[in-house]
């Protein structure tokens, strides 16, 4: 199943807000609000040149030569513009990438830290070369120029940053699940001795509570599975010195018949790619489910204690 990046954003606030989290994830979010607001700014000021652009071709009072000169300053500005956003995306990735939480420092995962970071710098090395290429040939380009570079910047952006945001995306929230792992298990350790406590103390002998905790323990269990098995695939598609086709496969083979999945119509890579997310969404919907289920225990505790 693909899942988009809207519908994967959406699914993760609304998990991340049920559960809880919110709280363990301050300084991730602390950046990335950062980062939405200086690409804010700069979206913002580039929407305001695109309105004028527009204006300026609609002005009748502006002569055909003024105009056109209008035009390509204008044109040339929201080039250098989205270049810039471009760049703004990929520092604040880079910085995201050198600072994530909880990232091992074992060789494997170092070598694909490492190639994001290489990939990364590649794609400012681009950027920066059509920066330089526009201010060069800036008083030689015709607006027909400006149009068709417009157009190829725009495909190259979908093309280099937004798929490198994504893949990233999903790692750091591998990592976010891991320290959220941590402490859900933590906090279900401490019910497990106040639970243990209630039955000692013969409070009930209904088996609700240890019926509960039980269920609790397996949704984390599941939660982990999820977890591991996307630190899989994360593994072994982003190993820079790629690993035998067979052992993808094989591990592509025993995550579709784990999510019950049937073989489509895309490369290895595609699958891979799309099983991370669906593998990072189910493990957020458990811990979502144990949680619920320690609200659960808590009021039942809270009516025996009372």
């Amino acid at each position: 199943m693909f899942i988009s990046k809207d519908q994967k954003r959406k699914a993760y606030f609304l998990i991340l807000t049920l559960v809880g989290v919110s709280l363990f994830l301050g300084s991730f979010i602390h950046l990335q609000a950062q980062s939405v607001t200086k690409l804010e700014e700069k979206l913002a000021q580039t929407q305001s040149e695109l309105k004028k652009l527009f204006e300026i071709k609609d002005d009748t009072q502006i002569s055909p030569e003024e105009k056109e000169k209008l035009e390509k300053e204008l044109r040339l500005k929201i080039i250098l513009e989205i270049i810039e956003i471009s760049q703004t995306q990929l520092e604040e990735l880079k910085h995201n990438w050198e600072k994530i939480p909880n990232f091992p420092l074992s060789e494997d995962w170092q070598k694909v830290k490492e190639f994001f970071l290489k990939k990364i710098d590649e794609s400012q090395g681009y950027w920066e070369s059509q920066k330089a290429y526009l201010k060069e040939k800036e008083g030689e380009l015709t607006t027909k120029d400006l149009k068709d570079l417009a157009k190829k910047i725009e495909e190259d952006k979908k093309s280099q940053i937004d798929p490198l945001i994504e893949q990233s995306s999903e790692i750091f929230m591998v990592f976010d699940l891991t320290e959220i792992l941590e402490i859900a298990n933590q906090r279900l350790e401490k019910i497990r001795v106040d639970v243990n406590k209630i039955y000692s103390k013969k409070m009930t002998q209904s088996p609700t509570l240890k019926n509960l905790l039980t269920q609790a323990s397996d949704y984390l269990d599941q939660a982990q599975q999820y977890n591991d098995r996307s630190k899989e695939l994360i593994l072994h598609l982003y190993d820079p010195q790629e690993k035998d086709l067979a052992d993808i496969q094989n591990l592509i083979e025993e995550v579709r018949k784990q999510l019950r999945k049937t073989k489509g119509d895309f490369s290895l890579q595609e699958e891979g790619q799309d099983y991370i997310r669906e593998l990072i969404l189910l493990a957020f919907g458990k811990v979502k489910s144990s949680y619920e289920l320690f609200l659960k225990m808590s009021t039942l505790a809270k009516q025996l204690i009372i």
